[in-house]
C-alpha cells in the first residue's frame, strides 16, 4: 500500500471520529445545530440521505421551521418521494403561521395536474394573508367573478402589480360586481405604473388623450402581458 493511500484512510478515519463526535454533541444542541448537521449529511462530502433526515426530523420536533422546509422539499422535490410526508410538514408550517408553506403545497399539486387540491391550498394561504397567492385565486382560480374581484382588491392593496392593474380594468369597465369608476380604475393604473407595469403606463397615456379610442384602450386592458414582479 502507498504512503498516499494510507494517508488517505488515516485522514477518512479522522474524520469519521470527528463527524461521530459532532453527532454526539448534536443530541442536546439548539435545533439550528442540528439542522446545520441535517444540510451537511444531505450536501456534504460524506452525504448520507438517511442521517440527514434523521437529524432534520429532530430539528423539527423542537418547531424548526427550516428543518421541516427542508423534510417538504426532500420527500416533494428531492430525492424520496412522498407525498404524505412531504404535506404532512407543509402542512405544520403552515400551522405555525406561514403560508409560504401552502402556496408551495398549491404549486407542487398544480404540477402534478391535481388542480383541485393546489387551489384550495392558494385558497388557505391567501385567507392567511399571503399577496402571491392572493393575486393568483384573483387571476386564475376564483370560482366565480365576485370572489376574483375580492381576491384582487387585496392583492392589489398588498402591491401585486398584476392584480393592481387587473382591478384598473375592473374599475374601468364595471365589471365583477364594481361599480364603474374611472377614477379609482385610473388610481390603480398609476400604482401598477409606479411598480414597473409598462402596459399600464400606455393605458394611462391613452386615457389622458383627448380623443381616446374606447376600443383600443380595452384591448389594451385585456391584452395585458404579465409581470413577473418576484423577478423585478
Amino acid at each position: 500500500m502507498s504512503d498516499n493511500n494510507i494517508f488517505s484512510d488515516l485522514l477518512k478515519i479522522e474524520r469519521n471520529k470527528i463527524v461521530n463526535m459532532f453527532e454526539n454533541l448534536a443530541e442536546n444542541a439548539d435545533a439550528d445545530t442540528q439542522r446545520a448537521l441535517g444540510q451537511f449529511f444531505m450536501e456534504g462530502e460524506l452525504r448520507d440521505f438517511e442521517k440527514s433526515v434523521k437529524w432534520f426530523k429532530i430539528a423539527a420536533e423542537s418547531g424548526d421551521i427550516d428543518a421541516k422546509y427542508e423534510l417538504a422539499s426532500y420527500y416533494l422535490d428531492r430525492y424520496d418521494v412522498n407525498e404524505e410526508e412531504g404535506m404532512k410538514y407543509l402542512q405544520q408550517i403552515a400551522d405555525q403561521g406561514d403560508p409560504w408553506a401552502m402556496v408551495k403545497a398549491g404549486r407542487y399539486y398544480i404540477d402534478c395536474a391535481e388542480e383541485e387540491k393546489g387551489i384550495e391550498c392558494f385558497r388557505k394561504a391567501a385567507e392567511m394573508g399571503d399577496a402571491y397567492a392572493q393575486e393568483r385565486m384573483a387571476l386564475h382560480y376564483a370560482k366565480d367573478a365576485k370572489e376574483a374581484a375580492k381576491w384582487c382588491i387585496k392583492a392589489a392593496e398588498n402591491d401585486r402589480i398584476n392584480a393592481q392593474f387587473e382591478l384598473g380594468t375592473m374599475y374601468y369597465e364595471g365589471t365583477n360586481g364594481l361599480e364603474k369608476d374611472p377614477v379609482k380604475a385610473e388610481s390603480w393604473f398609476n400604482k401598477a405604473a409606479l411598480n414597473g407595469d409598462s402596459d399600464a403606463e400606455d393605458v394611462l397615456e391613452l386615457m389622458h388623450k383627448e380623443t381616446a379610442d374606447e376600443n383600443e384602450l380595452k384591448k389594451l386592458m385585456h391584452n395585458h402581458g404579465y409581470v413577473d414582479q418576484d423577478s423585478i
